[in-house]
């Protein structure tokens, strides 16, 4: 057991972290405006927790055919699920800003618990993936855990572009895992569990619905562990399991002809097709192989955001599972080739857009953090390996050290270039790894990064209170700190509009979510 100096230091650190890389960039707005990916998530909760109604046009006044526009009726392109999962924060933030008088326009209320929703499911997902790799007595810390969660590129999607779908996504698909162990390993509750599945699962498809590898996360799990499962139990043979498909299939059918006007499982007549889909299937099986060969190899290893450098996890359970299928014996083989093929749906997306996704890292892989998470417990407790270890726990720190430093200077920024597909792109960034180690020598990214942080708001908010603004800039100034630019100077400005009142709630909430985790690693270590 820790002493309580120690567990006040241990505190102290986790939380100066999470303030550190809460990002005020996508907060500190007054509202999401038309027409982007965030808005699109954003305008679901809306009409989910303030207008009560899925109609969009409020969230599209001006701007109808610009996103989704099909027989009079608008929508996000974006889909539905990671709206839902966020519209209760939104609806508290909203209550706020009704009760509470709030002279501030930017980080309002709705925007400051709206934005506390992917922190929440980040922690979240830790604890249920923790809970099902031990259940499943699988002993991976969880402090580790948080370090694979944090080195993996999804960390940068919890803490400052937060109204994307990423972390919603490794939530929903660590429910279906939770759910699956739970049906495996339970003495009680088996119809519910079985009933629960499905649920989950089309709930993981409404927040992505390409992330078709969700449906073989129960066969992935008993094939894994069925050494560590009860073998006698078998969730194809239970009716709730298939009730719960055909009656949650229906829900999923009829939110999409409310939302869009017809019945479709098919992305395409919602999010739009750019071409390249067929441009693949024109190409000849000799082109394709070499165009998919390549571009595996920018994926693993290529300076901009390779997975090798930048989500190691995610690169560790690829090679892991590559290795199992070839030490494995005969009768085995079909179920990793299976499980290669799970693997093989998100880097397939990527080959065929030819990019990261115009964003940090290559994002539409995010959804295999917790299938490699399992892959790499499944080798831990068959084939444990010091070198795997040191190079999770290493390159972790130097990918989640890559997130603060994101944007922090121009060389780590994204902008119009030749990406490592030899694509033109408005977003890229083709020598990242080279000026993401280069920015450690450089005194402008420091201030970046503390003052686009929450722990940069935080200080400054009590200097502010303090001191003039005048007084601040000549006390930065006598600390040599290049401080008379464009960017903090608008900073400093945006932290005399925010109260008080707001940045308290909102580290409150933060430091509450720290110390339920910090529980998490004492139970664990106790």
């Amino acid at each position: 057991m820790y002493s309580k100096k120690k567990l006040l230091l241990i505190s102290f650190f986790y939380i100066v972290v999470i303030l550190l890389f809460t990002k005020i960039d996508y907060r500190f707005i007054e509202e999401f405006t038309c027409c982007q990916d965030d808005h699109d998530y954003y305008s679901h909760s809306e009409t989910i927790a303030i207008d009560f109604d899925l109609d969009y046009d409020n969230q599209f006044r001006g701007f109808e055919k610009d996103r989704f526009y099909k027989n009079g009726i608008t929508a996000p392109k974006g889909f539905i699920g990671s709206g839902l999962l966020a519209s209760p924060f939104l609806f508290v933030g909203n209550l706020f800003e009704n009760i509470i008088s709030n002279s501030s326009t930017i980080f309002n209320y709705k925007i400051l618990f709206y934005s506390l929703s992917s922190i929440f499911y980040f922690y979240l997902s830790i604890f249920l993936i923790n809970t099902s790799l031990r259940l499943m007595k699988i002993d991976i810390p969880i402090k580790f855990l948080f370090l694979l969660f944090m080195g993996s590129g999804v960390a940068y999607y919890a803490f400052e572009r937060y109204s994307m779908t990423h972390v919603y996504e490794v939530f929903t698909i660590c429910l279906v895992i939770f759910s699956t162990v739970k049906f495996y390993t339970s003495k009680s509750n088996l119809n519910f569990y079985s009933f629960l599945i499905p649920v989950v699962s089309i709930l993981a498809i409404n927040v992505r619905w390409v992330n078709y590898q969700v449906f073989f996360i129960p066969f992935l799990i008993k094939f894994l562990f069925k050494d560590r499962l009860e073998s006698k139990k078998y969730l194809l043979k239970n009716k709730y399991f298939y009730f719960s498909y055909i009656l949650s299939t229906g829900v999923f059918l009829l939110l999409n002809k409310y939302i869009y006007g017809f019945y479709t499982f098919n992305p395409v007549e919602v999010y739009g097709n750019s071409g390249r889909f067929s441009a693949f299937m024109d190409m000849d099986l000799i082109t394709l192989f070499n165009l998919t060969l390549t571009s595996m190899f920018q994926i693993l290893f290529s300076q901009e955001f390779g997975i090798f450098w930048f989500s190691p996890i995610i690169f560790s359970g690829l090679i892991m599972l590559i290795f199992l299928l070839l030490s494995t014996e005969r009768s085995s083989y079909m179920g990793y080739v299976i499980i290669l093929l799970i693997y093989g749906v998100p880097f397939s997306t990527v080959v065929l857009w030819q990019s990261t996704a115009s964003s940090y890292g290559y994002r539409y892989l995010f959804s295999l953090l917790p299938i490699s998470i399992l892959i790499y417990g499944k080798w831990k407790n068959t084939k444990p390996n010091k070198f795997l270890y040191n190079y999770l726990l290493y390159f972790s720190i130097f990918a989640t050290l890559s997130i603060l430093f994101f944007e922090s200077t121009p060389g780590t920024s994204l902008s119009q270039n030749l990406n490592s597909f030899n694509v033109v792109e408005r977003f890229s960034q083709p020598e990242y790894l080279k000026n993401y180690i280069a920015s450690f020598k450089e005194l402008d990214s420091y201030l970046k990064i503390f003052t686009t942080s929450f722990l940069g708001v935080l200080s400054f908010k009590i200097l502010s209170s303090l001191f003039s603004i005048e007084e601040i800039n000549k006390l930065l100034e006598n600390l040599n700190l290049p401080v008379q630019n464009s960017d903090f100077q608008n900073f400093l400005n945006n932290i005399e509009l925010i109260s008080f009142n707001q940045i308290i709630i909102f580290s409150i909430i933060l430091i509450f979510i720290v110390l339920f985790y910090l529980s998490q690693i004492l139970k664990q270590e106790s």
